[in-house]
């Protein structure tokens, strides 16, 4: 799946989202990606692909309400 598409997810309501494509220190091949969920939370995640298996690097839950927070703009 190409970077910046999304797909929806077979027989849940989730969709996910390829951000980028790219290669670790030790040059395995990494993606960032994001699910948003039914319950409108997302998470972010980067997985690499060592040999035969993907492991995940690292993933982020962001609440689907976090309670109206927003930084001030700077315009």
């Amino acid at each position: 799946m190409e970077s910046g598409k999304e797909i929806k997810l077979v027989g849940i309501s989730d969709r996910f989202r390829a951000i980028a494509t790219f290669r670790n220190d030790s040059q395995d091949l990494c993606r960032e990606f994001e699910v948003d969920s039914q319950d409108r939370s997302t998470v972010m995640s980067v997985a690499c692909r060592s040999g035969d298996e993907w492991r995940v690097s690292f993933a982020v839950v962001a609440p689907g309400d976090a309670g109206g927070y927003a930084p001030a703009s700077s315009t």
